[in-house]
């Protein structure tokens, strides 16, 4: 059986949301120093969606799949990269000055597969009249990988003296 990508029907999939929860940790200082990307009043979640633009709203860790795609300096179409496959980075930059005690952090979405496209097979096994059958599938999708990166500073003033 052919399949032809160009009647691929449309993926509604661009507006599922996704929630991506995030904290560090700097186990070395005393006393230990965490942060989260998530907002204290947690409620905040229920009208907040991630956007670039706006000063609220840059720091909310709640994306559409749509926007995940958007955020990538090459253009891609959503569709094509559900129908096709994709493996797609979403980078966690935090820069933390630990002086203050206050971290930001932004986001960066990149594709990382060399446009080769990502796909995976599975076999679905049952018995039937006492004959097992076997269906394989191969399957085609969008993977996403996060990465947390970063920079904590600290001036001590043993260093300075």
């Amino acid at each position: 059986m052919s399949f032809n990508r160009a009647e691929a029907p449309k993926i509604l999939a661009n507006n599922f949301t996704v929630l991506i929860k995030n904290s560090i940790l700097f186990p070395r200082l005393s006393p230990q120093f965490t942060a989260r990307n998530l907002p204290k009043n947690l409620s905040l979640l229920d009208t907040c969606r991630y956007d670039s633009s706006s000063s609220v709203n840059k720091s909310c860790p709640l994306f559409t799949l749509q926007q995940l795609v958007d955020m990538m300096r090459k253009k891609y179409e959503f569709n094509d990269l559900a129908t096709e496959g994709a493996v797609v980075a979403i980078r966690i930059i935090w820069n933390c000055d630990l002086n203050w005690g206050s971290c930001d952090y932004g986001y960066e979405t990149a594709r990382v597969d060399a446009e080769t496209g990502y796909n995976f097979r599975f076999a679905r096994y049952w018995f039937e009249n006492g004959i097992q059958y076997r269906q394989l599938i191969k399957a085609y999708g969008i993977q996403f990988e996060v990465q947390v990166v970063g920079d904590g500073y600290l001036v001590s003033a043993k260093s300075i003296f």
